[in-house]
């Protein structure tokens, strides 16, 4: 292992975060970008993203584990898979990849359009609104499309929630 190497210090890095903070997640919602958070997709190169979003199936190592860790018997969190990526090219590779790499179940949103730029911010909106007052979300994301700017801007308009953000560090220049 290369300890100078970005993207290994930072899944090590996430991974630790998450072993010392999530035991104590007794929340009901987990939401769970896709795309350079569970899946390696590179989508910040066009290229690579669709290189990538057609063949790859690469699972970032210890992320199915780490939800599956959440679940509890009879007291299962709702796991949503939230993605940027267009439905009508992604809808097929997404489910696959998620059963494929033993992701848990869960409900998966796509966009609808390719110009549909607040996708995911109106999406935790109408996954949110029926959440209980008091309830733990668990949001994950990374920092190469805005998940830190759209997790913040959603914790300021649902003070009623209590939220744990995990943010994956994918990237050396974005949030």
């Amino acid at each position: 292992m290369n300890k100078r190497d970005p993207v290994l210090r930072s899944l090590l890095s996430l991974l630790l975060g998450c072993l010392i903070t999530l035991p104590a997640f007794a929340g009901r919602v987990v939401i769970s970008d896709l795309d350079d958070t569970l899946k390696i997709s590179h989508v910040l190169s066009k290229w690579e993203s669709i290189r990538n979003g057609l063949s790859g199936t690469t699972a970032f190592a210890g992320m199915s584990e780490l939800l599956r860790s959440l679940e509890r018997p009879y007291e299962f969190p709702d796991f949503i898979y939230l993605s940027n990526a267009p439905a009508f090219l992604m809808w097929e590779q997404h489910k696959l990849f998620l059963a494929q790499n033993r992701f848990p179940d869960g409900s998966l949103r796509l966009r609808d359009s390719v110009f549909n730029s607040s996708f995911k911010l109106q999406a935790l909106r109408e996954i949110l609104i029926p959440v209980p007052d008091g309830d733990e979300v668990l949001l994950i994301g990374d920092n190469g499309e805005g998940d830190p700017v759209v997790y913040a801007q959603i914790a300021r308009e649902f003070p009623r929630l209590r939220f744990i953000t995990l943010i994956h560090q994918i990237y050396m220049t974005r949030e």
